[in-house]
C-alpha cells in the first residue's frame, strides 16, 4: 500500500502543482477525495472490503409513514446508529432485524413501493420478510414489531492524514486515486487534461474485472491444493 507521501509526490510530479495554491494540506485533501470516489466506483461493482455493520435498536421509535395504514419503525441515519457511513445511494445493504422471537433480513424498496404495502392490510411486511427505505435522513423499516436491529453498510475508505498514514484503496486500484487527483487540479487551473472522469470510471470496471478473476483462480488453485493435502 502507498503512503500518503507517495501518492503525493506522484500527483505533483504529473501535474507540476508546485505552485503556493498547492501546500501538502490542499493536496491531501484532494487526493483523499479522489480516494473517495474511487472507493465509490469500486463499490458500485461489487467490493465488499468496506464493508460495517452496527446495531441500531435503541434508535428505533415507532412511527407512521404518510399517513399510512399500518406503523413502522425508524432511526435516524447519525454518527451514533451509522458512524462513518458512505454517502451514497445503495450504501446500506441490508438491515438484520428482530421482534424478539422471529428474524428477517430487511431489503431496501422505493418509497412508492414502500408506502403501497404499508397502506394494504393484505401487503402489509412481516418479520420474515421485512422492508426498508432511507427518507429524510431517517431509515424507515417495516413491521411496527420490529424490536432489535443490526445495519449493514458501507463506510467511508479512511483519509489520510500523516505522511505515513497508506490508502484503504487495493494497491491494483491505486493509480485511479492518482488520475482522479490529477484530474481535478487540471480542473482547478482550467487546464486541458489527457483524463476524464468517464475514462478513469471505464478504467476502474475493467481493472476489478481483471482482480476479481484474479482473486477468483487464486481461490481456486488454494482450494485445489488444499484437496490434495486431505486426500
Amino acid at each position: 500500500m502507498s503512503t500518503l507521501k507517495e501518492i503525493r509526490s506522484e500527483v505533483k510530479n504529473n501535474t507540476g502543482a508546485k505552485d503556493p495554491n498547492f501546500p501538502p494540506s490542499r493536496l491531501n485533501r484532494i487526493i483523499n477525495l479522489a480516494q473517495r470516489y474511487v472507493q465509490i466506483q469500486l463499490n458500485g461493482l461489487g467490493m465488499k472490503k468496506w464493508e460495517k455493520s452496527n446495531v441500531i435498536t435503541a434508535g428505533l421509535t415507532a412511527d407512521r409513514y404518510n399517513s399510512a395504514i399500518n406503523n413502522v419503525k425508524k432511526c435516524p441515519v447519525n454518527a451514533t446508529y451509522f458512524p462513518s457511513i458512505l454517502e451514497s445511494p445503495a450504501s446500506i445493504t441490508s438491515i438484520h432485524v428482530s421482534d424478539g422471537l422471529n428474524y428477517g433480513v430487511a431489503l431496501m424498496v422505493d418509497s412508492a413501493c414502500f408506502y403501497e404495502l404499508l397502506d394494504n392490510s393484505y401487503m402489509s411486511p412481516e418479520i420474515h420478510a421485512p422492508r426498508f427505505i432511507r427518507q429524510d435522513n431517517y431509515i424507515w423499516l417495516a413491521p411496527v414489531d420490529i424490536t432489535s436491529a443490526t445495519a449493514y453498510y458501507q463506510r467511508i475508505v479512511a483519509d489520510m492524514v500523516n505522511d505515513t498514514d497508506t490508502t484503504e484503496i487495493p494497491a491494483e486500484m491505486e493509480e485511479f486515486c492518482v488520475r482522479k487527483a490529477v484530474l481535478d487540479i487540471f480542473e482547478i487551473l482550467d487546464k486541458t487534461a489527457k483524463d476524464t472522469k468517464a475514462g478513469i470510471d471505464a478504467d476502474i470496471s475493467t481493472a476489478f474485472e481483471k482482480f476479481v478473476g484474479k482473486m477468483n483462480t487464486e481461490h481456486a488453485v488454494t482450494a485445489d491444493k488444499s484437496k490434495l493435502v486431505l486426500q
